[in-house]
């Protein structure tokens, strides 16, 4: 199966009061980031569901990361890996993206890392479109890791979790900008 990149941008940022997509992150938005990121794993084609713009669209609104995977998994045709990561995770690399494609292909099962649901990668199915589709319809369990719990999903562990790190409001913004300042400048 191949492997098709998500970018989760959807989300109403309103935690963060601007859309978090389009804040400045290495000369460029943080949406181009995540784009990149992905393009530099095992990912063949790209997507981004958000509800502006050239993105796919939620067919269910305000139903969070699970609305834009079956936005987007509408859009598949067939079988696939889906390689799922959040605009909001400016940290994230190829290399921790590729590990986890890595064992999905290794393994043939949903696998993320421990502690943290996103990112991810799952198979997108007939079963997978089943499930979106029922929890979508009743609004319930509409959760990523009600879906991780669902597909069985291994979790690998991982002893540097700043990677992880996602960014909601202008403080942690703040304090990951700082981050990146010391990362570049002390490597």
């Amino acid at each position: 199966m191949k492997h098709i990149g998500i970018v989760l941008a959807g989300g109403q940022s309103s935690r963060m009061g601007r859309d978090k997509a389009e804040l400045t992150w290495r000369g460029g938005s943080l949406l181009n980031h995540s784009l990149k990121t992905l393009a530099l794993s095992r990912a063949q084609e790209l997507w981004v569901s958000r509800n502006k713009g050239k993105g796919i669209v939620d067919v269910y609104p305000k139903r969070g990361p699970l609305g834009g995977i079956h936005a987007v998994s509408r859009e598949i045709q067939g079988n696939a890996w889906l390689t799922i990561i959040p605009v909001d995770m400016p940290l994230l690399n190829d290399r921790l993206i590729s590990k986890l494609q890595a064992y999905s292909e290794e393994h043939g099962r949903a696998v993320c890392y421990e502690q943290c649901n996103l990112p991810c990668v799952i198979p997108l199915t007939q079963d997978t479109r089943d499930y979106l589709n029922k929890q979508l319809m009743t609004g319930q369990n509409c959760s990523i890791k009600a879906l991780l719990n669902y597909l069985q999903a291994a979790r690998l562990p991982l002893r540097n979790k700043e990677f992880l790190i996602n960014t909601n409001t202008p403080q942690q913004w703040a304090r990951l900008s700082e981050k990146e300042v010391s990362y570049v400048a002390f490597g």
